[in-house]
């Protein structure tokens, strides 16, 4: 492993596909979690007040 990548990983290291593949799911996961999450809590809330 290259000893310049092991000071700061997320600013020198290049962006692999599998590390970019697996950034775009998770963040794909939790904006699908927002989506599904929010009009639930919001009609929870309305039905409440």
């Amino acid at each position: 492993m290259d000893p310049s990548t092991d000071r700061r990983p997320f600013e020198d290291a290049p962006q692999t596909w599998p590390s970019c593949l697996c950034h775009g799911f998770i963040i794909f996961l939790g904006f699908l979690l927002l989506l599904i999450t929010f009009p639930i809590s919001g009609w929870f809330a309305l039905k409440e007040g």
